[in-house]
């Protein structure tokens, strides 16, 4: 129920941005991968994530798996010229902190 009047309302601008950013660098010419992260949040250490391509079916990814998830595409052609996905399968914040932290102690 919020995702829809979150990407359709608060975040629109953004999602408009990004989408435009997406169609850039696909039309560039150079060999890219786009990340898409769920939304982030910090954890001590990079744990078990799952990558797909385009999108996943997660609602969190974890700063460290997705620095981890990057640094494996360094090596690897596997999604050369496509979008991945990142989630993190193992952990999940909690709402409250990090509501806190990224909303309420951003501002400060």
């Amino acid at each position: 129920m919020l995702d829809p009047l979150v990407n359709r309302v608060v975040a629109r601008t953004t999602h408009d941005d990004m989408r435009r950013m997406e169609r850039l660098v696909r039309d560039s010419g150079l060999a890219w991968t786009i990340v898409r992260p769920s939304g982030l949040f910090d954890n001590h250490a990079s744990t078990a994530y799952e990558v797909q391509e385009d999108q996943a079916d997660g609602l969190f990814t974890a700063r460290e798996d997705l620095a981890a998830s990057m640094l494996a595409q360094v090596d690897s052609d596997a999604f050369v010229r496509r979008a991945m996905a990142v989630i993190t399968t193992q952990v999940r914040p909690n709402i409250a902190k990090l509501i806190w932290r990224e909303a309420i102690m951003a501002k400060k």
